[in-house]
């Protein structure tokens, strides 16, 4: 990963702009994040979907504009790409899924964590 997104990620995730939420890129409901979920709002500057859009295209699912033009079977594996892209494997996408997730960590420990590991 370049030092310039990163930056930029590790910076957003310490802002306190974000509101930390588990298991999705981004939730309609609060207008949380998830730490993957705000590498692609603040790094790559997509859009997340409002309730009104999403009624009128019928999108079932808490996404970005840019993923929801997309099938639903590949908007898992297309953000996913974008990462390696970047230079982030599928492995530390996973890594960082878990500790967000299911370890509970909050946005400065998930911070720690990539500025000291990509």
């Amino acid at each position: 990963m370049n030092n310039e997104s990163k930056n930029l990620w590790v910076e957003a995730l310490r802002s306190g702009a974000f509101e930390q939420v588990r298991r999705t890129l981004f939730s309609k409901t609060t207008g949380g994040f998830c730490c993957l979920g705000v590498y692609l709002k603040a790094v790559k500057g997509y859009t997340p979907i409002t309730e009104e859009e999403e009624t009128l295209s019928g999108v079932t699912l808490s996404c970005f504009k840019e993923l929801c033009e997309l099938g639903s079977d590949t908007k898992a594996v297309w953000w996913m790409s974008i990462m390696e892209e970047e230079g982030v494997t599928r492995s530390v996408i996973e890594k960082l899924m878990n500790m967000n997730d299911y370890d509970h960590k909050n946005f400065n420990e998930i911070a720690d964590w990539i500025e000291n590991n990509l």
